[in-house]
């Protein structure tokens, strides 16, 4: 649904709408159903049976992350009520001012989300308040006021008298307010009424607001248009206009954040798929193994119990790894989901004047979220789990099927498990230092390049300005000759220039002297600069 939509369409109040996000839960649902068996280290999914998966260090459960799509999002996270005094941390989560009491450590508060620490600046006992969550709350509670006369509540069905100013039930708008008395009041339907009884006047003059200034980004009446200077009222346009143009880019910041969880979302599914296909090879690989031993389980249980360890070993480490991109993901779903839900619903409820007045604040914080850096949602390694059983089985079934004897009615141990690794290890510790080699070879060249560029650069120059100097003399000399012989010489034919000898080499003195030295030294730099070129 575009933006525009959302700001324009027909709307029957923020609970309402909130209670239609329960059909979006396909993912949430998936996750909750599938309970992951196995080991688990700290901050990692919970064993079957236990009451929920955990995504991080904070508590948060994969359940819990993936109920964010339908969570409402005026409720807070730590007291699950509706905020009171809603601050908003560096991370863009909200909470309530009561619920971060306490947490206070060295003029720092911690999230309870996702761990980042928030500054505190001097002077203020609390993070900065969040105005959005702010007003959405104010929203919230004034779409659902008591009737005047029965003092009911009907969520779905209440309206507003604009000549009373009173809100009215439905059977008190049909039996009292349908009087002859009544018949010039003019009544409308309480959505219709949050959104058009809200006329934000101008502070200053007390007029209707009638321009909005894109510089300013700030609504203005028409003395204020008056005041301002000639060169900002180019800046400024009507408030349709305004309108429009803000709901665009809302709908563009809106798209960017839900590319970006759509990718979130993504890389939560592949990562618990790898989790899931990571255990199946796990266990696939151990019963590939224990039938291998089954014959001769008594003569090779070292053997046996050194390659379980080594499997569990390269599933611990994966499964750490696994883990630790899946609570980064886990802790910027909900982050992206609720602000997904903070636009939605702010372009839900808010009419033109309360959406110029904080639309743009809406957009920055969604542009800001959106620049935030996205966690790795590619696997870094696979989920296969490989190990040289073969090999393994075969040196240590080599008493029996080879020409080696045993020692005391036992077969020799045999060579360590983990030599393998090792290796592996050793080759690819060499390959970082053989790249970090090359890396700091070409560093060096290029630096090498850069300062004879820089060098043959400063030689031109040098040259450049010798000979403007050089020609400047020769002008300023030939000036003072001319002066010296005012009367002109006819020109020579080409016969004669070739048969007469060239008077300025032939003569001397300080001009012709010049002239010879000036040409030896542009022949020089022509020359030099040529070879330069060809090099």
């Amino acid at each position: 649904m575009s933006c525009i939509n959302l700001c324009c369409g027909e709307k029957n109040g923020i609970e309402k709408h909130f209670e239609t996000l329960e059909s979006d839960s396909m993912l949430g649902q998936t996750l909750q159903k599938s309970t992951i068996a196995g080991s688990t280290g700290s901050g990692g999914f919970s064993c079957a049976g236990e009451t929920g998966s955990t995504v991080g260090s904070s508590g948060t459960t994969i359940a819990s992350v993936m109920d964010s799509q339908t969570r409402n999002p005026l409720l807070c996270f730590v007291c699950d009520n509706y905020y009171s005094e809603p601050c908003l941390l560096v991370c863009y989560h909200t909470f309530c001012a009561k619920c971060l009491q306490g947490r206070e450590a060295e003029r720092k508060i911690t999230c309870p989300l996702c761990g980042v620490q928030t500054a505190l600046k001097d002077g203020q006992a609390h993070p900065a308040p969040d105005m959005l969550m702010r007003h959405l709350i104010e929203l919230a509670n004034a779409e659902n006021p008591p009737c005047a006369n029965c003092d009911k509540r009907d969520k779905n069905n209440m309206y507003f008298c604009i000549t009373c100013g009173q809100a009215l039930c439905t059977s008190c708008r049909e039996n009292t307010h349908r009087a002859k008395m009544f018949s010039a009041h003019e009544v409308v339907h309480m959505s219709k009424c949050s959104k058009e009884s809200y006329r934000k006047q101008c502070t200053q003059h007390g007029e209707q607001h009638v321009m909005f200034s894109n510089s300013q980004r700030s609504m203005l009446c028409e003395s204020c248009f008056q005041d301002i200077p000639t060169e900002s009222k180019v800046h400024c346009i009507d408030i349709d206009t305004a309108y429009n143009q803000g709901c665009k880019k809302l709908e563009r910041a809106i798209h960017t954040v839900q590319s970006m969880q759509s990718s979130v979302r993504d890389g939560l599914l592949m990562f618990k798929n790898l989790l899931d296909e990571l255990r199946r090879n796990m266990e696939t690989e151990k019963v590939t193994i224990n039938s291998f031993c089954e014959g001769m389980r008594q003569a090779i249980a070292k053997t046996q119990s050194a390659m379980m360890l080594e499997i569990q070993r390269q599933f611990e480490s994966k499964e750490r790894l696994f883990h630790g991109q899946l609570t980064n993901l886990g802790s910027m779903l909900p982050l992206l989901q609720l602000h997904l839900l903070l636009a939605q619903t702010f372009s839900l409820a808010a009419n033109k004047y309360q959406f110029l007045d904080l639309a743009y604040p809406m957009v920055d914080r969604l542009n800001a979220v959106s620049q935030l850096s996205l966690p790795l949602s590619r696997p870094v390694q696979s989920s296969q789990i490989r190990t040289n059983f073969r090999s393994e089985f075969s040196r240590a079934l080599e008493p029996w099927v080879g020409n080696q004897p045993c020692e005391g009615g036992r077969p020799r141990s045999g060579v360590g498990i983990y030599e393998s690794h090792k290796q592996q290890q050793q080759q690819q510790h060499q390959q970082q230092q053989q790249q970090q080699q090359q890396q700091q070879q070409q560093q060096q060249q290029q630096q090498q390049q850069q300062q004879q560029q820089q060098q043959q650069q400063q030689q031109q120059q040098s040259h450049l300005q010798y000979l403007q100097q050089q020609q400047q003399i020769h002008q300023q000399l030939q000036q003072q000759q001319q002066s010296s012989y005012p009367m002109p010489q006819p020109t020579p034919s080409r016969r004669q220039q070739s048969s007469m000898p060239m008077k300025g080499s032939e003569e001397t003195g300080p001009f012709s002297n010049h002239c010879r030295n000036f040409d030896s030294q542009l022949k020089v730099c022509c020359t030099s600069s040529v070879l330069e070129i060809v090099v």
